[in-house]
């Protein structure tokens, strides 16, 4: 009886380590995630998420230039000459960012012991 309550604790104990483990690691996903969408235009640093993606394609809509100035991620004015070619850049940070993040986090979800987790 002992030993069925020891291998009971234990398995429990894996299980905890496991969901920890998980929760860590999909913590360290979503980080990588977040810096990856950074990217450097003209000496700024922009962050290719939705609102950014949105604002740069109705600004580009809006203007009948393919030019303006924008605020970069560290709150300086950064001069896009060419707001085209500028979001086709955001869009493509931007999708790549989440197909990777999608990648680890569907491997992250079929991992079955702390080993495979954490060679992610």
């Amino acid at each position: 009886m002992e030993f069925l309550v020891d291998q009971n604790v234990e398995k429990a104990f894996e299980i905890s380590n496991l969901m920890v483990t998980v929760a860590n690691q999909k913590k360290v996903l979503k980080e990588e995630y977040e810096q990856s969408l950074f990217f450097f235009e003209n000496g700024g640093v922009f962050k290719a998420d939705e609102s950014v993606i949105c604002y740069v394609k109705n600004l580009k809509e809006l203007l009948q230039e393919n030019r303006a100035v924008i605020i970069d991620f560290n709150r300086t004015p950064i001069e896009i000459t060419d707001l085209s070619k500028f979001l086709e850049s955001l869009l493509n940070v931007h999708f790549q960012a989440n197909n990777a993040y999608f990648s680890k986090f569907e491997t992250l979800k079929k991992s079955k012991n702390i080993k495979s987790i954490l060679s992610l």
